[in-house]
This record gives structure tokens, sequence and C-alpha cells, in this order.
């Protein structure tokens, strides 16, 4: 489940190339959902049924008509015209591992703090409008809130990222609010302001208050999917272009966006297809063993992965709020 950098395998989740990629499929009329939904069997809501899920979704002040934003493209202001709620969240495991109560603790803090959170699954007893998360109508659905609490079942275990992160917030077009997973994995899969990380913040009082602030100013909250636009340096397969260097638009911006898309997106092979080649790579300059994967997983350096109490300090987190 790992997308740490250093194993050079990204799976089974995504990485951002590959979420652009789909981005990009999806704008010339081939949205990988509907083959994902085909393969798994999966019976598409019908229009009138999801009508009715995207009219359930809270309107509030960001609903404005018309967005000014001379850098973003069409399609991103069509996105941000889009949004009617503030906060989603998915979440069905209520506890069934340690680490699981942290993410509760947090979003019961984010509450008492005035955030307002639409909770969906097992744990609030409310199901999500769209039943199966591989219907294309799910993502619609979830596109319609600005933000997407990405809140892992887990708390610094090396590189572990889930859908949450790259289908439910990044795909779907709502930003993410990330706890659990380290900063240091995702500042290495993920460029700035493409996400929020609670641990950027000295409390959840400050967090609210940033996230409100969000809520007010569209220019600001726009900054926040300005990475979606980044479809326009694909060449006809999907790929970052070879040329993108010399791509008149990509020359517009500044050296350093140049050098984050570069970064981010220059194409590194990834899951198995990296893992084969990584195989057949014998001089390969960067392979290592490790002896035992159960120590790796659990974290010779971050014990909090394993060690709830520890996490709990490490968070901040008092037990005297009720866990689950």
């Amino acid at each position: 489940m790992s997308v740490r950098r250093s194993s050079g395998v990204h799976s089974p989740y995504s990485t951002l190339p590959w979420i652009l990629k789909m981005l990009w499929n999806k704008k010339h009329g081939r949205d990988i959902m509907h083959f994902i939904a085909k393969e798994k069997n999966v019976t598409l809501t019908d229009p009138e049924s999801l009508n009715k899920a995207i009219h359930s979704v809270p309107v509030n002040s960001f609903g404005a008509a018309n967005i000014e934003l001379h850098q973003s493209n069409a399609e991103l202001k069509t996105l941000l015209n889009y949004k009617k709620g503030l906060i989603a969240w998915i979440v069905s495991n209520c506890g069934n591992i340690p680490s699981s109560y942290l993410r509760f603790e947090y979003a019961d803090l984010l509450r008492k703090y005035g955030l307002k959170i639409d909770q969906f699954g097992r744990c609030s007893g409310v199901p999500f409008p769209i039943a199966s998360r591989w219907d294309p109508s799910f993502r619609k659905v979830l596109s319609l809130y600005k933000f997407y609490l990405a809140f892992e079942n887990a708390y610094h275990c090396n590189g572990y990222m889930s859908e949450k992160l790259w289908y439910n917030a990044l795909y779907s077009g709502a930003v993410p609010i990330i706890f659990g997973p380290h900063k240091d994995d995702i500042s290495a899969v993920l460029p700035p302001k493409s996400y929020i990380h609670t641990e950027d913040f000295k409390n959840p009082a400050d967090l609210v208050k940033y996230i409100y602030y969000l809520d007010k100013n569209v220019t600001a909250y726009a900054e926040y999917l300005e990475w979606r636009t980044w479809v326009k340096f694909l060449d006809k397969n999907g790929e970052l272009s070879s040329n993108v260097e010399t791509n008149a638009e990509f020359n517009l911006l500044s050296k350093e966006q140049c050098k984050t898309i570069l970064k981010y997106l220059n194409p590194i092979p990834s899951g198995f297809c990296g893992l084969c080649r990584k195989l057949h790579d014998r001089h390969s300059s960067d392979t290592y063993t490790i002896k035992l994967v159960n120590d790796w997983w659990e974290g010779t350096v971050r014990r909090e992965c394993m060690d709830v109490n520890l996490a709990r300090s490490m968070t901040g987190l008092i037990k005297s709020l009720p866990t689950r």
C-alpha cells in the first residue's frame, strides 16, 4: 500500500502524474472511471438520482455565479462555480485499530472550534448519496465540496496514503485536508498548494480559521486547484511532454513554477511498471535491501506508527475526548 518514494513502486493507489493523466483522459472524453465501473460490474447512477444527490448538498456563500480568475483556464472556473458545500468526509472504519481513533479526536476538535463537516459512512449513520465509490457519480458529488478530509487510519506509517487522498480528494477536485501521513511523505509526491496538512498549523483552531479564510477568498482557494491546469503540458499520450520546456505557456510561468512541474510530473516509471523495470535493471544505482519488511513497515524511525500514545502526544491530542 505504499507510495513511498524510496520504494520506487507507487501502488496500489496512485501518483500525481497518474491523476493528471486521468484528468487528461476525461477532458478528451475517456473517463477512466467508467471503464473501472464496467470492469467491477457497477450499476451507474441514473441522472435523476444524481440530480437529487447534487441538490442535497448544502449551498453556502461560495456559490458565486461570476468568478474572475485571470490565470485560470475555463475548466478550473467551471469547477469553482460548481462548488456548493464546504467539507465532506466519508468514513466507515470507526476505530478497528488504535491509530484510527486519532482522526476522530482531531475531527472532534475541528467541530469544537466551529468547523461544519458533512460526514457520511457507517461511523455517522448517514450513507453517501452514491452507493459505490467506483461509480463516476461518486466523484461528481464530492467535486461539489471545496475540501475533503483525507484522514488516514494510520499515523506516520511509511508512505501510507490511500484513495482518500488520491481519488476522493485530488481527482474529484476537493482540496485534501490531510491527517495521518508524514509531511515528508506528502511533500515527496505532491507539490505545494495542492493540499493542506494539519501539521502545518499550531492547533486545530488555527486550521479552522484558515479554512474559513479560504472559504471567503476565492482567489486564495483557487491556488490549491491550479495544479489541475497542468494537463495542458501533457502530450498526446497523457504524459508530460518531452518538449514542455519549449512550450510558450510553460515559459510564461515563473522559474519556480517550471521547476515544480518538472519535479512532480517528470515521467518516472511507477507502479508495477516501475517494479518490472527495476527487476530488469541489474545495474540500478539505487538498489538496497530490506531485511525485515515488518520492521520497515512498523517504522524503525517513526515508532508513532504503531504506538498510539506516542502518536497522540505528537499530535497534541489529549485523551480527554471520548474515543469511539
